[in-house]
């Protein structure tokens, strides 16, 4: 059986940058986390880049192994703890095969809702 999502929790748009002089806000941070069959948690962090015009410039997709995470957190609360790791521990990449899975799911069932926060949800 190949590797699936088991559940997720979108955070909607849980930051963004300040505002500029022409009141835009040129960055804007989505918070998700996915529990995969394998057994590892990943967080995605997708960001939408704007010019100081407010024109689009593209988007970012990072993920990494959450660890620390349990899906009963707030974003507020999984945020903070992210301070309180230790400096030297080790951050791995996810493998090629998860990010493409956890990106084309969020394309395809996020994406669209992205703004909005979501329950802990089961695939």
């Amino acid at each position: 059986m190949g590797l699936k999502i088991i559940r997720y929790r979108h955070y909607g748009k849980a930051m963004e940058a300040e505002p500029n002089k022409n009141n835009i806000v040129v960055n804007k941070f989505y918070w998700c986390f996915f529990e995969l069959s394998s057994g590892v948690i990943i967080d995605l962090n997708y960001v939408e880049d704007y010019d100081e015009k407010g024109k689009y410039l593209g988007d970012q997709y990072h993920m990494g192994y959450a660890e620390d995470y349990t899906f009963d957190l707030t974003f507020p609360e999984w945020f903070e703890g992210t301070f309180n790791r230790p400096k030297d521990r080790p951050n791995y990449r996810v493998t090629d095969k998860e990010f493409k899975l956890i990106k084309e799911f969020y394309n395809k069932n996020i994406y669209q809702d992205r703004d909005k926060e979501t329950e802990i949800e089961y695939i």
